[in-house]
């Protein structure tokens, strides 16, 4: 739509349909106008107008409508802007005292951390393990809790978060007390009713223990540098220090390709950065599994970064990695329904909590794999160690059908085959290398054993 202006109202800004020429970046073209109208435009609006005096990219789009003004007004981007400030004077007085640190009064997230750190250092501090959730979760860690769509994670990530907030046990492990920082990426309307429902059920308050995001964001360095800004105000507030971190989901918090490997590397480094930010504190990014429900979606990359992986399938909860420390044992849960009250229309409105079983579940190792399982370990150790999923699948029905005969449909034994894939990955047999499986050292020395030495272990 046009816009009607007097004569010396001046040129119009650049993106609308004017005759006259664009705003020039220059203080000195008509400012007491300029900033005034610039003030009665829409954050859009002034979008359009910063990309077209050549600020472009993920710095524009997430900037405030002050900064843009800012930057319409004088040219001066955000994170080039010259302090207010006056100048330090050059004249050294006697008595002034020399600073401790180049990095004094700065805060921890501002700080610049040391580029190397001597081992002799290092090796002085005190051997501890520095839990966060029993022996399950320690502090100044990263990992995923993945599962498909219903499986009951997003209810799990809850549970974790108000047992950390309230220093309750979550499945029996004692929790350290801590403020939490949840960025959700569901309906809000979710969100209230997952929380109530646990309030409700443990009789515990975790609120004022802890913040959520208003809306999804990606986190790239804008936004990140944006949360820690807003959480460590958040912490002081509270009065505790942060000490869980979850991300629900990765994809409604990542930008570009979760397939690709460099998308990722890039967006852990950023939940990196965000967790580091808090020391003591530990990162839970919740994600989805694909087509093959055994997995995660998308790049491998993910799992090669994490500290720890968490796998939430048919009523269990499993441990896939747990890089320093013993891989804990699987707990085996169910999801109770919660009733909230009724609704404008008298409707009953319910939510779910988790209730764990800690009495059955033996730790997944050699063991307990059942013969289903030792038979595709086996069967991928007759392919040569390697072999793509469609190999090692083909190869374990012919396997199946030759022992029981074929009284058993090829769809079950398919069904067999993903059951034990998963059981194998789970306990350690079995990895993932290039897209294709491969037995690991555990696995190597459980199913490429001779019959003899099976029978006769000593």
């Amino acid at each position: 739509m046009p816009v009607h202006r007097r004569e010396d109202q001046g040129p119009s800004p650049r993106g609308y349909q004017m005759s006259s020429p664009p705003i020039p970046i220059n203080p000195e073209t008509n400012r007491k106008f300029k900033a005034t109208y610039l003030d009665t435009l829409k954050v859009d609006e002034l979008r359009k107008l910063v990309r077209g005096n050549g600020w472009k990219g993920t710095g524009a789009i997430q900037a405030k409508k002050s900064d843009l003004v800012h930057f319409l007004m004088t040219g001066e981007r955000p994170e080039y802007r010259v302090s207010t400030q006056p100048p330090p004077s050059r004249t050294k007085a006697a008595t002034a005292p020399r600073p401790a640190s180049p990095t004094q009064g700065m805060t921890t997230h501002q700080a610049r951390p040391r580029l190397l750190v001597p081992l002799a250092e290092i090796m002085k501090e005190p051997l501890q393990a520095r839990p966060l959730i029993g022996n399950l979760i320690r502090q100044d860690t990263t990992g995923v809790l993945f599962g498909p769509s219903g499986s009951g994670k997003t209810f799990i990530g809850v549970d974790l978060a108000c047992s950390v907030a309230t220093g309750s046990t979550w499945a029996g492990h004692q929790c350290q007390q801590g403020a939490v920082l949840y960025l959700w990426g569901e309906a809000h309307s979710g969100q209230h009713q997952r929380f109530s429902a646990w309030q409700h059920d443990r009789e515990l308050d975790p609120c004022n223990q802890i913040t959520v995001t208003s809306h999804p964001m990606p986190l790239n360095p804008a936004t990140t540098e944006d949360l820690i800004e807003a959480a460590h105000a958040f912490q002081a507030q509270c009065g505790r220090p942060i000490r869980l971190i979850v991300v629900d989901t990765l994809a409604r918090h990542i930008e570009g390709d979760e397939n690709a490997a460099h998308i990722v590397q890039g967006w852990t480094n950023q939940v990196d950065a965000l967790r580091r930010a808090f020391p003591g504190s530990s990162a839970i990014i919740i994600h989805h599994t694909g087509n093959d429900t055994s997995r995660m979606r998308g790049s491998s990359a993910l799992f090669a970064a994490m500290d720890f992986v968490m796998r939430c399938h048919d009523g269990y909860l499993s441990f896939g990695k747990m890089k320093d420390g013993r891989r804990p044992a699987q707990l085996k849960f169910e999801l109770s329904e919660v009733e909230l009250g009724a609704d404008d229309n008298g409707e009953i409105v319910t939510s779910c909590v988790p209730e764990y079983d800690t009495t059955k579940n033996p730790e997944s190792t050699g063991t307990d794999l059942d013969a289903k399982a030792v038979l595709a370990g086996q069967t991928l150790g007759h392919l040569g160690v390697k072999a793509t999923d469609r190999e090692w699948q083909a190869a374990f029905v012919k396997a199946y059908t030759q022992r029981k005969g074929k009284k058993t449909d090829s769809d079950t034994i398919r069904k067999y085959f993903r059951t034990a894939r998963a059981s194998l990955i789970e306990s350690g047999h079995v990895t993932d290398e290039k897209g294709s499986r491969m037995l690991t050292s555990k696995g190597i020395a459980a199913f490429l054993k001779t019959d003899d030495q099976r029978k006769n272990p000593d």
